[in-house]
């Protein structure tokens, strides 16, 4: 098993709290090969405030696992305490295409309602993610392709599950998810 990667229950960084952002110590678990199957991979970055930004990129979860169910593909992040009103935390979804030359769909769906903003470079691709119609470029075999994902902060007491799956353009059966959860709790008890 990979080494666990943990901050203590609370950091304070510039007066923005970042709580336990434990990775998944099952990242090389459950390895499946799916032949023509993209390799979707996440990972937290960074957050940002009004206060400033932080960067402490994670490893990635999911590389080289693949399934529909985000099993063992889950980044799962426990905030507790004060942030500025605005925070966001900062992830990023990796796409991986270990076959022939060919463009990926990605949808998205989940539960929360914390506002969140997906990105590929400066451009907002959130209508199309949430819709299921948005494609990557061609990508060649090896090539990776990175969204940006930007959850804003909710109330203490709330939490955001996020599900991604990505699958072929041509061969939409063949599909490999994985899974941001957040909880924020009340308190850093």
């Amino acid at each position: 098993m990979s080494p666990r990667r943990a901050f203590s229950i609370a950091i304070v960084v510039t007066g923005m709290i970042l709580a336990t952002y434990p990775g998944s110590a099952l990242a090389d678990v459950g390895h499946v090969q799916h032949h023509g199957a993209p390799d979707a991979a996440i990972r937290f970055v960074g957050a940002k405030s009004v206060i400033g930004t932080y960067w402490d990129p994670g490893a990635w979860i999911g590389g080289h696992v693949r399934n529909r169910t985000a099993l063992h593909q889950t980044v799962n992040e426990q905030l507790a305490g004060a942030a500025p009103k605005g925070s966001q935390y900062l992830y990023e979804l990796k796409i991986r295409n270990p076959g022939a030359s060919r463009r990926f769909g990605v949808k998205v769906g989940g539960i929360g309602s914390w506002p969140v903003t997906y990105l590929v470079g400066k451009s907002d691709i959130t209508a199309a993610l949430v819709a299921g119609t948005y494609q990557t470029p061609v990508l060649a075999r090896g090539a990776t392709f990175k969204i940006t994902i930007e959850a804003r902060l909710g109330r203490p007491g709330t939490s955001l599950t996020r599900l991604f799956r990505v699958s072929p353009v041509a061969h939409r059966r063949s599909i490999d998810a994985v899974r941001l959860r957040i909880d924020y709790s009340r308190c850093g008890c």
